[in-house]
């Protein structure tokens, strides 16, 4: 078979020892060009594509193992078990009696390894017994990691839902900047090539977006989002300015890996970004290079990303935020749809989450109307201004009230004087 060299985007970081050797001009996404391995990569994926066709599985459904076993039923039916993400499936064809079993593990509810094989049970009264397996053990184990895997995703699932009406940071009134998501580009959107996953308008310029995000000093680091995320051993260096690739910061941390029964529940995770403005800091790129150390096939891949950061002509107080993503292999595996798959739906879910996070900063950011403060007021002003109000609280009627007694007691005061003058004269006179 003819070896084809498959053009790619490829990370900004190339470690190997051949790196220095290779022409410039060279990709080096694919390295694989055994002639046996093609071949045998397009029979495994067709495999897989008649197991979802028989069983009507989703066309991304993960297919892992499959074993020779038989299913309990009026008769022993003798046929083969197959795993997938989500599903224990059984096929089974005797003297032309055909039986189909999908059983969605999420609705399981108990499996447990019996004298005889395997019990799968599902509410209300549904159970399905199998046996005859070459090594129960091995095949129990495996369906057990499925099934909680199953359930561990659901309970995330309704955590995320539940949280996400929960203002962060800060207090309950905490408000939000007001973003503006535009219509992504998915003419990149070619098998392997980079994909747009966000592009939304900021209420803010280039220079505040790097000071709020990932400056060092930044009020919502990358670290921090990292940590609202999950994650855990996080390390991140401050940015170092490297004569081959500019400014760069590495980060180091330990995640959750969902929906992978094969593995370890976690993995330690290495990235290093990088950053340049361009067209005198009206425009800001960042990338990033993520490896997964611990999962299986961590190292025939890397996830990449580039966030670009344009200044509005129209507008100096707002840009515009492009994300976009990729997978870079450094080794050929035919889980490549399933890795590029899931990267770009962990990705989506990640700068939204951050999205969601980052609005609030905006808005605590952003500078607030200045508010008029009152001078104290002269004692004597102050005075006739608190006898001014209290007069003006009382209704009308009192005040007429109020008037007339005051009026009458000077009146009867003016008539005693009067007389009392009377007397006085009339006794100096006579």
């Amino acid at each position: 078979m003819e070896k084809v060299q498959m053009p790619a985007t490829t990370s900004f970081l190339d470690n190997s020892p051949e790196a220095a050797k290779r022409p410039a001009h060279v990709n080096t996404s694919f390295v694989d060009n055994s002639p046996a391995k093609p071949a045998k990569r397009a029979t495994q994926q067709s495999n897989q594509d008649l197991v979802r066709k028989l069983f009507r599985l989703p066309p991304l459904e993960v297919i892992f193992e499959d074993f020779s076993c038989a299913l309990y039923k009026r008769i022993l039916l003798h046929g083969r078990m197959f795993l997938t993400e989500n599903y224990i499936c059984f096929y089974s064809k005797i003297f032309g009696f055909e039986t189909k079993e999908v059983i969605p593990l999420e609705k399981c509810s108990a499996i447990q390894k019996t004298s005889h094989g395997i019990e799968i049970r599902m509410e209300p009264d549904q159970a399905w017994m199998f046996a005859s397996f070459a090594d129960r053990s091995e095949v129990y184990s495996l369906i057990e990691t499925l099934w909680k895997r199953s359930r561990q995703d659901d309970v995330e699932d309704d955590n995320d839902t539940l949280d996400n009406g929960s203002p962060t940071p800060g207090s309950p009134d905490t408000q939000e900047a007001e973003l503006e998501l535009l219509p992504l580009d998915e003419s990149k959107d070619t098998g392997g090539a980079e994909t747009e996953i966000l592009r939304v308008l900021l209420p803010c310029n280039v220079q505040k977006f790097f000071a709020t995000f990932f400056a060092d000093s930044a009020s919502f680091p990358w670290i921090e989002f990292q940590k609202q995320r999950g994650d855990r051993e996080l390390e991140m260096s401050a940015w170092v300015d490297s004569a081959e690739l500019g400014f760069t910061r590495e980060l180091k941390f330990r995640a959750e890996v969902k929906g992978s029964p094969i593995g370890p529940s976690s993995t330690r995770v290495h990235k290093v970004q990088r950053y340049r403005w361009e067209n005198e800091q009206r425009k800001l790129c960042i990338e990033s290079s993520l490896s997964s150390l611990d999962v299986p096939y961590g190292d025939h891949f890397t996830v990449e990303d580039r966030w670009v950061v344009t200044a509005q002509e129209d507008n100096a107080e707002k840009c515009m935020l492009q994300v976009y993503q990729w997978c870079n292999f450094t080794k050929s595996t035919w889980w490549k749809k399933t890795i590029e798959s899931r990267a770009k739906s962990e990705g989506s879910d990640a700068v939204e989450k951050w999205l969601s996070i980052a609005k609030t900063y905006l808005q605590s950011a952003a500078p607030k109307p200045v508010e008029k403060v009152a001078k104290p007021l002269p004692h004597a002003l102050e005075t006739a201004t608190n006898v001014a109000k209290d007069m003006a609280a009382r209704n009308i009627g009192q005040r007429v009230v109020e008037l007339y007694q005051y009026s009458s007691r000077d009146s009867t005061r003016m008539i005693s004087i009067a007389i009392a003058f009377l007397f006085f004269c009339f006794f100096c006179f006579f």
